[in-house]
């Protein structure tokens, strides 16, 4: 049935908003999940950092008192390569994550508690140079005497540095933590948003589909019924009703077509009859080929006699379907 088409032009707009909503929903989800996990992805270098710094304040410790515990020069001198060598992997540790912070891979606040946590590390760091160079210094003036003052501060600092890694790494866990939750719940909503876009475009087409049915093809189906009795049964009543189930037709077409010609021009041809959409489909072809169309053409094309002919063409006329002008002898059938 032709009026089937009318299903997926009127819902060819709500169909485009469909498509939009749905892929900006899934674009913006996207981008709001992404960016999450490039967060949750800064916490793996700054864990691993603390980490360090951790285990060098340890072994610092142990290589101190190793330190102070040899006066064999050469010994001296192997221990400190490896005290420089854990110093310099915490400054390139430092280092990395600073250049983060500058490609804005890690955000201000989080590179501000990282950096405020190693405070007393550092300090630590600065006691354990000096330590380090007073025993240099009185072993190769054959003085050794341990700063014990020096010796308690550098264990202090050790003590705080400690306890402000363990808080930082305390406090990102907990931030991965609530990154992680933030992540499910995004994604949670997308495919809820997603899923109710879905829903209402189907429950829309159901509904737009349905009262399509009731108002155009159920009232034509009727009147294609009742028209066969009508010319037997001349009742004010059946008159009636099929006048009312018209109106209703009319109604809806204009209501749909009101702001949109091209739309009119559709419906005005789907309600037609087969033997007139066979004269508007034959002008059609003739159109796309830039031919004009004489009555001539249509007898021979369509196979019409001319009385048969004549009473199709004036209905169409009459209803602003096509326009006939004279053209010497022949007559041009085109569509409006």
């Amino acid at each position: 049935m032709n009026i089937l088409s009318l299903f997926n032009k009127s819902l060819k707009i709500p169909f485009l908003i469909f498509i939009f909503l749905l892929g900006f929903s899934i674009y913006f989800g996207l981008e709001i999940r992404n960016s999450t996990l490039e967060y949750i992805d800064t916490f793996d270098p700054l864990k691993e950092a603390l980490e360090h710094k951790r285990v060098d304040i340890y072994s610092d410790a142990i290589l101190v008192y190793r330190y102070y515990s040899t006066n064999n020069l050469e010994q001296l001198i192997k221990i400190e390569k490896e005290i420089e060598l854990s110093d310099t992997k915490c400054t390139k540790i430092d280092t990395t994550l600073a250049t983060y912070y500058n490609q804005k891979i890690i955000s201000e606040s989080v590179y501000t508690s990282y950096t405020s946590s190693i405070v007393s590390h550092q300090k630590a760091e600065d006691i354990k140079d000096e330590l380090l160079e007073l025993h240099r210094v009185s072993l190769s003036s054959n003085f050794s005497e341990i700063n014990k003052s020096l010796f308690l501060e550098y264990e202090e600092y050790i003590s705080l540095a400690l306890n402000d890694i363990e808080k930082e790494y305390l406090a990102i866990e907990i931030q991965e933590e609530e990154a992680e939750l933030r992540l499910k719940k995004t994604e949670i909503l997308i495919i809820s948003v997603i899923f109710i876009i879905t829903l209402l475009f189907i429950f829309f087409s159901i509904r737009h589909i349905l009262f399509v049915r009731k108002r155009i093809i159920e009232p034509i189906q009727s009147i294609n019924m009742q028209t066969r009795t009508i010319l037997q049964d001349d009742s004010d009543e059946n008159l009636s009703t099929l006048q009312e189930k018209i109106q209703s037709i009319v109604s809806f077409v204009e209501k749909e077509t009101t702001s949109n010609p091209e739309k009119k021009k559709e419906f005005r041809e789907h309600i037609l009859k087969n033997e007139y959409h066979e004269i508007i489909s034959f002008l059609k072809l003739r159109n796309e080929v830039s031919k004009a169309t004489t009555m001539k053409d249509i007898k021979i094309n369509l196979r019409m006699t001319h009385p048969t002919l004549m009473i199709r063409l004036k209905y169409l006329e009459e209803h602003s379907y096509i326009e006939i002008t004279k053209n010497g002898r022949d007559k041009i059938i085109s569509l409006l």
